[in-house]
């Protein structure tokens, strides 16, 4: 609630960063590139310093983020500057190395994250703690869980033995 306003900036900065330069600079390619570069790093530092997302993963997924948006700028001055082929596909490995990275170690936060866990108790429809449910969900920060405990009672009325479809009928009158 403090940032909510950030999705207006983390908007402008993919435009920026995803070709809106375009219209300030038609014909000067570096400046352009300079533009993506400065408005990411700005990005990253403003993120760096006041954390504007809630749950550490996001938190930990938008550093992660920016650096390869980052390091794609980067690339794009080096290839822009000539760089030799070596250092491009070189620097180019980096960057797709650092997203596999990235992409790994958010798969292990996540993981480990107790709203996570129920969703994946909830979905394989095995027992949880009602306590710990109780607590992430007062706590939680999105509506994953309870998209999860939805989903999950839809499937159950929908493979619904014949006592079950007895009573949805006899509910749905």
């Amino acid at each position: 609630p403090q940032f909510w306003w950030f999705e207006v900036i983390n908007v402008a900065t993919r435009l920026i960063y995803s070709g809106l330069g375009v219209f300030f600079f038609p014909e000067q390619s570096i400046l352009r590139v300079t533009l993506s570069l400065v408005t990411v790093s700005a990005n990253m530092l403003f993120c760096a310093k006041y954390r504007p997302v809630a749950k550490l993963s996001m938190d930990r997924a938008t550093t992660a983020m920016n650096g390869i948006c980052w390091g794609v700028v980067v690339m794009a001055i080096l290839s822009w500057a000539e760089a030799s082929e070596d250092v491009q596909v070189a620097y180019s490995s980096v960057v797709t190395l650092f997203f596999v990275v990235s992409c790994a170690v958010m798969y292990r936060i996540k993981r480990k994250e107790p709203e996570y866990a129920l969703v994946a108790l909830i979905s394989a429809r095995q027992p949880f703690d009602e306590d710990e449910f109780r607590a992430v969900d007062a706590h939680g920060t999105g509506s994953y869980l309870r998209d999860a405990v939805a989903s999950a009672a839809r499937d159950i009325v929908r493979d619904a033995t014949w006592a079950m479809k007895y009573l949805r009928g006899q509910l749905l009158r």
